[in-house]
């Protein structure tokens, strides 16, 4: 077994989701008093980078378990596009979830203090209780600190997304949409998923070094997936990009059958194709998939789906969640994988270990007055 740090994060999430979701319900059930949750009438959640697409992971559970009107918004545009009325449409409140494990990410310090102005109840979801987005933020939902290592987010991802349905969670407790009952459901449902993962993560793991193999010849990643599937890819994309520096894309299902069959060199540009059982769309992937083995793109399908696929596609099989939005919880485990094999074959260092001329660029950090 490798010693690459994203592998043994990867592997070491099924054991983490059990005494986690005991100790957010714990700290989730003192951030309010019933009377402020049973005002809210929607939710606006925003963060960047892998924050930002933990908000997409989230969505569609957190409406379905909360029960009230959720949006997921870059920090740019919380920060400089929003008006009162966006966010104070009625004379009930608007929670604004800020997430950024560090607290000091930028653009969502920035985000959540224009989202105060404008008049929502914010609360930061952070391991970092000192941090500036705690300090400008009215409630605090401290998440434990991920011990460090030069790993690209993983863990962290996995914490940010759960603490999002678990908030829902208690929010639709509260405020009468769900009953006792169907909220042990889920969590049952939640547990049942990553038992299954347990029983399943070793395949996964032999499947996924396998194509990495073949996938370190590539110049070029894309990752192709719509609706529940999307987020995944999307932070598929974020995750070469942090292990392997190449050039990668998240792609929507159909814009991909428009626009992205057109490579030049199609043999150097590898996809990875997310597919799962709750997704409408698939009739549309598979037909992605078809043309992927025409055009000879080398192809990963990541996939809970019975279907004829390619002979030369490389089908890693996961097991399936019970209800769709569970999904992107442990989706992204052969999606990790592959990029801790991607580095160990490549023989590339995580954030390029933090050379010139990466070290000093970028504009991440909040400095203090720059709203």
């Amino acid at each position: 077994m490798s010693e690459n740090t994203i592998i043994q994060q990867s592997l070491n999430l099924l054991d983490l989701a059990a005494p986690l979701m005991q100790t957010l319900s714990a700290r989730i059930a003192k951030l309010y008093k019933d009377e402020e949750i049973k005002n809210l009438s929607k939710v606006i959640i925003t963060g960047c980078g892998d924050s930002y697409v933990a908000g997409i992971a989230a969505q569609k559970a957190f409406a379905a378990l909360s029960g009230l009107r959720v949006n997921t918004l870059y920090t740019i545009d919380a920060t400089y596009h929003m008006t009162p009325k966006d966010v104070k449409g009625s004379k009930r409140d608007t929670l604004a979830v800020a997430v950024s494990v560090s607290g000091n990410a930028g653009g969502t310090v920035k985000a959540a203090i224009n989202l105060g102005k404008l008049g929502a109840k914010t609360l930061a979801l952070t391991e970092n209780v000192n941090s500036y987005l705690a300090k400008n933020c009215g409630t605090i939902l401290n998440l434990d600190p991920t011990p460090a290592s030069i790993t690209p987010g993983t863990k962290t991802y996995f914490v940010s997304v759960i603490s999002l349905m678990m908030l829902a969670l208690h929010i639709g407790l509260v405020n009468g949409h769900l009953s006792e009952e169907k909220a042990e459901k889920f969590k049952a449902d939640v547990l049942d998923y990553v038992e299954s993962f347990k029983g399943a993560v070793a395949g996964i793991n032999d499947s996924v070094a396998a194509v990495a193999k073949v996938f370190k010849d590539a110049k070029h990643l894309e990752f192709v997936g719509s609706g529940i599937d999307f987020a995944t890819a999307w932070f598929g994309r974020a995750k070469v990009y942090e292990a392997i520096g190449l050039p990668s894309t998240a792609e929507n299902t159909e814009d991909w059958a428009h626009v992205n069959y057109f490579f030049r060199r199609p043999a150097e540009n590898a996809c990875v194709v997310l597919l799962s059982a709750g997704n409408p769309s698939n009739s549309r992937c598979l037909e992605d998939i078809d043309t992927m083995r025409i055009m000879g793109r080398p192809t990963m399908i990541v996939t809970d789906v019975d279907a004829d696929y390619p002979e030369n596609a490389f089908v890693v099989k996961i097991p399936s969640a019970r209800v769709d939005y569970i999904a992107p919880l442990l989706q992204i485990i052969p999606i990790t994988l592959l990029c801790g094999y991607l580095s160990d074959e490549m023989g590339i260092p995580f954030f390029r270990g933090g050379a010139e001329p990466w070290k000093s660029a970028g504009s991440i950090g909040y400095i203090e007055g720059e709203e």
